[in-house]
């Protein structure tokens, strides 16, 4: 059944006919939304990839469309939930209402992208300070200034009325219930990200695309305590494994292509230096996020003066080349702290004057420019939708349990290496501006010939030092690992469950916001916990060679109640043992960060007063079968 009749129709190159509805074609020719023509959707890859000149207007609209064919799908789905979803679910009025919102969120998730897109974005990670406020917090993201945008723009304030424009930003926040409505556009595999893989692949003349109507033929709905949650069965693993495959080679083909690197640091240097002289840069950077399209900008680079910038590719060196594995953790630990960045490229430019290299070489220093790409771990939260059976012990036959569910990432080993090649596939690399042929040569022979003054274990570890004590999750999760190895027996890491309830419990001891950790309930009785964002940490950590994660093979079960009620209990569980690098580690924390050495003293009188009340058990999957 059609809860909603677009009659506006557009032409697009990837689908063919798309159609929007009045409402949404007065949005598309607003001002506002009219900007997003003029903001190209993989900012300067065009040096490159000749053909990407495509802009967030049109992406914004193709989201709208997949999203639409997802939602025709669920919505059949839901039907089949009726006796385990809320009776307002199957309103038809609901869902009329429910599909307008759902539309205009995904014709609008992208408004607040700034010009070019994401390059713009990295500057908020670079100067924290310039980061503009709004409502008592900070504005870091694109996600932000587009619920900035939907609270104080003029022109959505006069097509949308404030109920819709709420509705709108809980949908785009992940707030919106039932769940799998914000998941339709901006989960893992969401309307938003299936767009913008085949979007991009197709003006870049890319081959990896995901085939959208195998995914959408797979989606499933899974009631979750009160809740739905956007699922796969599970013959759909498969194209969930394309569409995140493409994902990856999405970042490491198009996002960190050098060509494309390059022209972003020139672009990212020059735009900074005049951000730098205005009195107030977080107004400024207010008005460019919210105002401003990619030829405003360019018209202001112009403006200043400061010559253009030719950044070339000198040397490049994976984490994965790094040998030693302390070394390959701490590389990494610097790519996610800017100011630890920087102090590692001072120590870089330092080295190489104290051995008068810019002389022998012919080039200025201020001309080289370090590069640490950031491309995180992630496995999707997705869950999927089995059956199960099992042979009757007494009458000899095959039975069915019914059907269940369990995140899709522990029947694809697929998804976890390709979480960890994130991780070893991010780069250093040193670029350097108007550079001849010889002396890019020359420059690469030196930083070959000296690379254990660059990134030797004793240098990257002096580095990490400098930067503890900031605000970083990664530090505390080491800290963590630090404090459960003083206290006494207990096998508190052989159970991930276990690991997730500590670290839910003792979060706030070591300053983790405790709403980061949620537990995430399979079915609405009984269930286990998963956090999604300690789960990509451990994954991280693995993949760095400070602990081993294991995924052990399920054991089950089976009981004969007295009702002749068959009662059959599945266990699995990721095993985590720390490996003798993060002992190393652990003693540089010791040494540099603060406090740290009545942080463990404590942890380990707060975990010994409640160790008897403390859950340390595999995760649990129960199904009921009927006699």
């Amino acid at each position: 059944m059609a809860y909603v009749n677009p009659t506006v129709s557009m032409r697009d190159p990837l689908y063919g006919l798309v159609k929007v509805t009045e409402e949404e074609a007065k949005i598309i020719r607003s001002n506002i939304f009219e900007r997003l023509m003029e903001i190209k959707q993989l900012g300067l890859a065009r040096k490159h990839y000749l053909g990407a000149s495509h802009t967030r207007f049109e992406h914004s609209i193709g989201t709208l469309h997949i999203c639409q064919l997802m939602l025709d799908t669920l919505w059949d789905r839901l039907n089949e939930l009726r006796e385990h979803v809320n009776e307002r679910l199957m309103d038809t009025r609901w869902r009329e209402k429910t599909t307008r919102v759902i539309r205009l969120a995904a014709l609008l998730h992208d408004l607040g992208h700034g010009p070019f897109s994401h390059t713009i974005e990295e500057m908020l990670f670079r100067f924290k300070g310039w980061q503009p406020s709004y409502e008592g917090s900070k504005l870091k993201f694109h996600e932000d200034f587009t619920r900035h945008l939907l609270s104080e723009n003029r022109e959505l304030s006069n097509l949308l009325n404030s109920d819709d424009r709420k509705q709108i930003k809980e949908i785009l926040g992940g707030n919106f219930k039932p769940r799998f409505i914000s998941d339709l556009i901006v989960g893992d595999i969401g309307s938003d990200r299936v767009d913008y893989l085949l979007r991009d692949t197709y003006y870049t003349g890319l081959g990896h695309r995901p085939e959208i109507h195998e995914l959408i033929d797979h989606l499933r709905l899974i009631p979750n305590k009160g809740d739905v949650l956007l699922g796969m069965d599970e013959e759909g693993i498969k194209s969930v494994e394309l569409l995140l495959t493409n994902r990856y080679y999405h970042y490491t083909i198009i996002v960190h292509h050098p060509v494309n690197r390059s022209a972003e640091l020139g672009f990212l240097i020059n735009l900074q230096e005049i951000v730098r002289k205005n009195r107030k840069p977080d107004r400024l950077l207010l008005k460019i996020f919210t105002n401003f399209d990619d030829c405003n900008v360019m018209q202001m680079l112009k403006k200043g003066k400061l010559g253009q910038k030719n950044f070339q590719l000198v040397y490049r060196l994976a984490l994965y080349d790094v040998r030693y594995v302390c070394g390959r953790y701490y590389l990494y630990r610097i790519s996610e702290d800017w100011q630890a960045i920087k102090n590692y490229e001072d120590h870089v430019k330092t080295n190489l004057s104290d051995r008068d290299v810019p002389k022998k070489v012919g080039f200025n220093i201020d001309d080289l420019v370090l590069d640490l790409s950031r491309l995180r771990s992630r496995v999707p939260t997705l869950p999927i939708d089995r059956e199960k059976y099992t042979r009757d012990r007494v009458e000899n036959n095959i039975r069915h349990i019914s059907r269940y569910s369990c995140l899709l990432v522990e029947y694809s080993p697929l998804l976890i290496e390709l979480a960890k090649s994130q991780v070893l596939s991010n780069t250093l690399s040193f670029f350097l501006n108007n550079a001849t042929s010889k002396a890019k040569e020359m420059l690469k022979k030196q930083l070959f010939e000296h690379m254990e003054a660059y990134v030797g274990e004793n240098i990257l570890k002096n580095e990490v030092a400098k930067s503890l004590g900031a605000d970083h999750k990664l530090d505390r999760l080491i800290l963590f690992f630090g404090a459960l190895s003083t206290c006494p027996e207990g096998n508190y890491l052989n159970k991930i469950t276990g690991f997730y309830d500590l670290v839910h419990k003792y979060a706030p001891f070591f300053g983790y916001d405790h709403d980061d950790f949620y537990m995430y309930q399979v079915k609405q009785t009984e269930g286990f916990i998963f956090n999604p964002v300690l789960f990509n940490d451990l994954i991280a950590l693995s993949a760095l060679g400070m602990i081993n994660l294991e995924y052990l093979s399920d054991r089950s079960r089976t009981r004969i109640e007295e009702n002749g009620t068959i009662r059959t209990a599945f266990f699995s569980h990721y095993s985590i043992s720390p490996t003798a690098f993060i002992s190393d580690v652990l003693e540089l924390y010791k040494k540099s960060y603060p406090n740290c050495n009545n942080i463990f003293p404590e942890f380990q009188k707060k975990l010994n007063a409640n160790i008897s009340n403390l859950k340390i058990s595999d995760k649990k999957y129960y199904y009921q079968m009927k006699k």
